[in-house]
C-alpha cells in the first residue's frame, strides 16, 4: 500500500488556472484510488507541499492530517482476512 499526494494530474494548471490536490491509494499493481481534497493551487504554490501562501501552515497541517487519517484507516482494513500493509 502506498499513499501519497498529486498535484495537476491531469497537467490542466497554468500560471491563471489552479489544478486541485489529490490523495492517491494504491492498494497493489491495478488498484488506485484518487481522493480529492478540495484544495486546488497554482503551479507555484505547489512544492510536495503548500508554498508561497499566507495560509500554507494551515493547509499543510490539514493535508498532514487528512493523509495519516486514511493510512491510518487502511491499515485497520483487511480483505479476505489478510491485512493490506
Amino acid at each position: 500500500m502506498r499513499v501519497y499526494f498529486c498535484y495537476d494530474r491531469r497537467h490542466k494548471a497554468t500560471s491563471e488556472r489552479k489544478a486541485p490536490v489529490e490523495l492517491r491509494v494504491y492498494f497493489g499493481k491495478h488498484n488506485e484510488k484518487v481522493i480529492r481534497i478540495g484544495v486546488e493551487l497554482f503551479p507555484v504554490q505547489w512544492d510536495n507541499m503548500v508554498v508561497n501562501r499566507p495560509d500554507s501552515d494551515k493547509l499543510n497541517r490539514q493535508l498532514r492530517d487528512f493523509k495519516k487519517l486514511h493510512e491510518d484507516i487502511l491499515s485497520s482494513m483487511k480483505i479476505d482476512g489478510v491485512e493490506i500493509n
